[in-house]
């Protein structure tokens, strides 16, 4: 029975990846203050990253960023989807860090962990890729699709444990 537990939990988490995946074309721009989202997504989930073991941290780079014509539950949704991965990067503990800020004229977000880093020649906004037990594959992908929607980019930069942090 708890096979077949795990095992319905893991097709309705990807049912509701599919569904989301799927809706991801549905966009609300309206005036959004990135900041303020990204303070609001630190606060969401600063209890499931205590819980996880890890610190976050939440520090403004560059000047503040004026509002931005974005649909601001799908920038949540990008934003949670990041800082849960760095969380579950980290399954010893560590420290996650939101990065905000106008950068050169542009709006940046960071979200930097201390993790062991990624493997080697992996693209993790592939569809179905993952590197956690329990993933789908479709959370990096999603939040790619709605990044790209909204004329922006998102790369992910590997950092082993150890080495320098870039930009």
């Amino acid at each position: 029975m708890g096979v077949i537990r795990q095992e319905v939990r893991r097709l309705d988490n990807l049912v509701g990846d599919f569904l989301q995946f799927s809706r991801s074309n549905r966009v609300q721009y309206r005036p959004t203050a990135l900041d303020a989202l990204v303070d609001e997504v630190t606060r969401l989930v600063r209890p499931e990253a205590r819980a996880a073991g890890v610190t976050l941290r939440r520090q403004r780079v560059g000047e503040p960023i004026p509002d931005l014509r974005v649909d601001p539950e799908k920038m949540k949704q990008v934003v949670i989807n990041l800082v849960q991965n760095a969380i579950e990067a980290m399954p010893e503990g560590g420290v996650a860090t939101l990065e905000s800020g106008l950068v050169d004229g542009r709006a940046v977000l960071v979200v930097r962990d201390s993790g062991p880093g990624l493997p080697e020649g992996l693209d993790v906004f592939q569809l179905f890729v993952t590197t956690k037990a329990h993933g789908t594959g479709l959370g990096l992908s999603i939040a790619q699709q709605i990044v790209l929607e909204h004329g922006g980019e998102i790369v992910a930069v590997n950092n082993p444990a150890g080495a320098p942090p870039s930009r």
